[in-house]
């Protein structure tokens, strides 16, 4: 472990056993932290001392979600189970726990008492809005480990995973998108791909080419040619990209994609059955 003191212009390497996942600290005196073997540690000296306890069979914790300097979550990365303390630490109790799971999860974050993420090893990503005691999948990315989360609020959660995969959402995870450079390698031509799969259900990949870098725009609309959504609107250097979209809150029917680019504009259709 290493600690600062001045801002980070020095650090001081400290000796713990076992290895340390996360870590969080209320104040300079005060921290808590998660540990192979679903164990929690915590500190009152600033980190010069551990003290730690298990709280769960064997699994291993890789977050742990503070949200006040009480109350936090855990949850276990091989049983699933999620812990909850109101005591900064002292104890946990079991409120629930994540069905559905391919792997382990690698990731958990918590906003507040009721809304909470968690990711998995193949790109899973589960919401909770009842502090855990059930969840839901809400969607499936790119097979990624998704290894950190981090929520502004109710609405705006940032992912991060393998393979550079970066995932956000505006709406709490309701649509969530995945931005993905799947190549550095210079294409001949600007390009849009037909997305697959394609009927999908309800996550779909859109896979676009640019030869030089420059500002894009990828837009959904309905059959009329009524804008649904907006899942890029930014500069992108030039590359090989593959976006993850997650359509669970639009209804079976046919939609059109388009993109531009500078100059160059495509559409194509794609078909959602529910």
């Amino acid at each position: 472990m290493l600690k600062t003191t001045d801002g980070g212009d020095n650090w001081i390497d400290i000796f713990n056993s076992g290895v340390m996942r996360d870590m969080y600290f209320k104040d300079s005196l005060n921290g808590i932290g998660v540990n192979l073997g679903s164990s929690i540690k915590r500190t009152t000296n600033g980190g010069i001392n551990w003290s730690f306890y298990t709280i769960s069979p064997p699994g291993d914790f890789y977050r742990i979600s503070i949200i006040n300097n009480f109350t936090g979550f855990v949850v276990s990365s091989n049983g699933y189970d999620v812990y909850k303390t109101t005591n900064f630490g002292e104890s946990f109790d079991s409120v629930g726990y994540i069905p559905g799971v391919i792997e382990s999860i690698s990731s958990s974050e918590f906003i507040n008492e009721n809304v909470g993420w968690a990711g998995a090893n193949f790109g899973q990503i589960f919401k909770t809005e009842n502090g855990g005691r059930t969840w839901r999948l809400q969607s499936h990315v790119n097979n990624a480990f998704l290894s950190g989360i981090y929520a502004l609020n109710d609405s705006v959660v940032w992912m991060c995973g393998a393979g550079g995969t970066i995932i956000h959402t505006t709406n709490g995870g309701d649509t969530i998108t995945s931005i993905n450079q799947i190549s550095t390698n210079i294409p001949e031509s600007f390009e849009l791909k037909q997305n697959y799969p394609n009927p999908f259900n309800p996550t779909t990949n859109i896979q676009y080419e640019l030869p030089v870098g420059n500002f894009v725009v990828l837009k959904i609309y309905d059959i009329n040619g009524r804008e649904i959504k907006t899942l890029i609107n930014e500069f992108k250097p030039a590359g090989r990209y593959l976006f993850s979209f997650n359509a669970s809150e639009l209804s079976s029917g046919i939609y059109i994609y388009k993109i531009i680019s500078g100059n160059f504009n495509e559409t194509k259709r794609m078909v959602l059955i529910k």
